[in-house]
This record gives structure tokens, sequence and C-alpha cells, in this order.
């Protein structure tokens, strides 16, 4: 993606940014993201690091830096605490969150101050590029209304956000009480905005690098969907008559975290009540779909899974098709050149992972997430199951009613067949594999 080559003395207005870089126990990769911020185009920036208790104490050699660079310790009170304590230290009118292991790309503050300048009240977001190991891949945050799109999820790792800092004055700050003090204060940090009314203006640069670590808090997925959870709840029941849209982005949102957590029995215990003030056209196309896919998922599954899509399904209307066209599904496919590819319904690659599954003895799904849960309901259509489901670190003992198992008390034959169900962990998945000398086993098919 193209990134913008203007210089900053271009700009007639340079507001102070301020970049808040809390740090726990990461010397090393601190002094990357501390480098990613002074090389930016836009120099009226200062950087707080802010050291939260690690041991030893995190010094930096300020020799390296210039004087816009500051260090300051605290206890160890967690990442949300670190960064309110960043706010209350900064003077920057707009503030960026960095987390010690990522980094800014050059032009990033300069091209989000620019769209900052003539806008009041409103939060500027900049494309990312994910880094998984030695592979990479780019995402833009897409949404047309942010209240509607936080109840789907994390609109956007944290730091491709440049904030006013009197919005995140007005809302508190960042949230660390119960679940959220533990993971996803960043997601309660947006829904937190989203629900004040500010603006957002979204640019398709590529400005931050967010790296992915299997340590890292956000690969703790027990936690994280304990949270998501959390912080649905609390916003959906502050909404006292949701409008149809924002009905449909909640529902959705649930749906997809229902597959992605399998925690179907908390989420019909928190959620049953605040579902029925939702709101819901008998016309709307948007019911329809919802209303096909809960009828389908009540055919196959644990008793809890059958359970909660009763629910969503009952929560909807009874719908008649829409005169519009529906539109087809999208399958995202990994070829085995293990290349990234996106097909419209790409019929003669499904049709051929689904033939050499109908031909298998045996069936495992690498990965417990939406894909594996897709592969459960696609085979059951077919009279099929998995065998087990493998994890390298299961969560569970189980996942809808198939077993958990570790790669290494596994053992495949000619005749069975895996799929890798994980995108973020694709390769190191598939690396995996041929390590196992299952490469004639795969199926490429995400």
């Amino acid at each position: 993606m193209k990134q913008l080559k203007h210089s900053p003395n271009q700009l007639k207005k340079q507001p102070l940014v301020s970049i808040i870089i809390p740090c726990f126990n990461d010397p090393t990769n601190v002094h990357y993201a501390i480098q990613s911020c002074i090389e930016q185009t836009y120099t009226n920036i200062e950087v707080i690091i802010i050291d939260d208790g690690s041991v030893p104490k995190l010094n930096i050699d300020f020799q390296l830096y210039p004087p816009n660079v500051k260090l300051v310790h605290q206890k160890n009170q967690g990442v949300a605490k670190a960064r309110n304590y960043g706010v209350k230290l900064c003077k920057g009118e707009y503030l960026k969150f960095l987390d010690s292991d990522d980094e800014l790309l050059p032009t990033c503050v300069e091209t989000q101050v620019k769209q900052l300048l003539n806008s009041s009240d409103t939060i500027s977001f900049i494309g990312y590029r994910t880094v998984f190991g030695k592979k990479s891949i780019e995402g833009t945050p897409k949404f047309d209304n942010f209240l509607d799109a936080i109840f789907q999820g994390n609109i956007a790792p944290l730091h491709c956000g440049l904030y006013p800092k009197s919005a995140i004055e007005n809302i508190g700050g960042f949230g660390h009480e119960g679940p959220i003090g533990e993971s996803f204060e960043d997601y309660d940090f947006h829904v937190k905005l989203a629900f004040s009314n500010i603006h957002t203006i979204v640019s398709h640069d590529v400005g931050v690098i967010y790296k992915k670590r299997p340590q890292s808090r956000s690969s703790d997925q027990k936690k994280a969907f304990s949270a998501n959870i959390f912080i649905l709840k609390q916003a959906i029941a502050h909404i006292e008559k949701p409008n149809e849209e924002l009905s449909n982005s909640i529902i959705n949102g649930l749906c997809d975290l229902a597959i992605q957590s399998g925690q179907y029995s908390t989420l019909f215990t928190e959620f049953q009540l605040i579902l029925k003030k939702l709101r819901f056209s008998d016309k709307s196309e948007k019911t329809f779909r919802y209303k096909i896919i809960a009828s389908n998922r009540l055919k196959c599954g644990s008793e809890s899974a059958k359970k909660w899509w009763r629910l969503i399904f009952d929560a909807l209307p009874a719908t008649t098709p829409p005169t519009s066209d529906l539109i087809p599904p999208t399958y995202s496919v990994r070829a085995s050149s293990l290349e990234l590819h996106t097909h419209k319904f790409d019929g003669p690659l499904l049709a051929e992972a689904l033939m050499r599954c109908l031909k298998a003895r045996d069936i495992y799904l690498w990965g417990v997430s939406p894909t594996s849960e897709q592969w459960i309901q696609m085979l059951h259509f077919f009279g099929k199951a998995p065998t087990a489901l493998v994890d390298s670190n299961p969560q569970a003992a189980s996942f809808n009613g198939h077993n958990c198992i570790k790669p290494e008390s596994l053992t495949l034959g000619k005749e069975d067949v895996i799929i890798i169900c994980s995108k973020s962990a694709y390769f190191a998945i598939y690396e995996s594999c041929i390590g196992y000398g299952w490469e004639e086993n795969i199926i490429h098919f995400v």
C-alpha cells in the first residue's frame, strides 16, 4: 500500500502527539518499539515508556535517544493501569498506545495527524501488518458505523488508533476490573469510545506492525473469551432500545463468539434475557440469513450448542425470502504452495477437499476455531464426523462433543487426513505437520 510522501513541515498545524509504551520484562523488544517512534516523519511527538514493575528494573541508555523520550517506573499493576498512568503524565493533544513488542512504520503518525487536523472529536485508525514469525499479512479496519461494528469484535489492534486525549479522559481511560484486567482491556476501551458517540476515520495505508506470539496475552483464548463475554454483556445491557441494524450487529457478534469459543452454555446463561429486547424485521435479508444459519446448526452439535442455536432461532421473527438475490458465501482458500488466496465460492476446491474427506478412514481437525466448527457442520451433512480435534495446548478435553488431543499422541496412516483449521497459526501448524511426516495427509482448505 502507498505511504504518504509529504514532509511534516507541510502541515500548517502540528499538535503534540504522545506515544505511550507500557513495558513489563521486555527489555529487548522495547528498544525496537522506541526506535520506530523516533524514526517517525512527524517530529512533534513525545515518547513515554511506563516500566510496569519489570525485574530487573528497565534501564534505557538515553544517549541513544532524543530528549523527547522519557522513562517512568511503577509497581507492577498491569498494562491497563500502566497506560492510564501514561495518559496522566502525557501532554499530547493526541495519544497513541504501543505495546513493547510492536512497532510503528515511519509515516504512521504523520498520516493520522493529517487526517485529524480538520476533524474534531474523531479517532483515526490506520492499516496494520500482522506478523507471525517469518510470515505476515496486511489488513485495514473496515466498518461503516463504529458502534455497530464493535459488537462484532474488536475492530483493530490498539496501536492502529490515534486518539484525542480529551476523549480518553471522558471515558475514564482503560478499565482494569474483573476479567478485563487480564485480557481485552483494549476491546473494552473501544466499546466505551463507541458509546461516547465519537467519530472515526480510517486510513488504508499500513502504518503499524502487530506481532503475534504464542506466549502473548492475546493468545490466551480462555481469558480472552471470558473478557469478551463480560464486555458484551455490559455493553448490551446499557442499550435501552436497539434499532434493527444494531440488533443485527449484536446477534452476529454473539453467534461468532459462540462459534469461536464453544462456550454455548455460558452464552445461553448470560444472554438469554438480553436477546429478548433485540428488534428484527421479518423482511430483512440479514434476519433471513441468521434464521437459516440457526436452523442448520440445530441439526447437529452438542446439546449445549443446540440449546444456544434454539435460543437464537426463537429470538428471530418468522421470515420470508427477500426479493433481492442472496450474496453467495465467500471462502478463504490456501493453495498447496501456501500462498494466500481468496476465492468467491470456489466449488471445485471445496469439492476436492470434501471428496478426500469422504474417502478418508479418519479425519482430524487441527485447531479449535470457527473454521473447525464449519468443518464439523459440513462433514455432518455428508454423514461424517472428525475422529478428534488436534491442539498443541488443549483448553478443554472436548469441543462440541469431539475429543481434543495433542499431536504427539496421534499416528496418521495413508488413509487418514488432517485439516488445518487455524488462520493465525496456519504456517506454524503446517511446519509441524511436515515435522511429523504428515505432508501427504494435509488438506489445504480453510
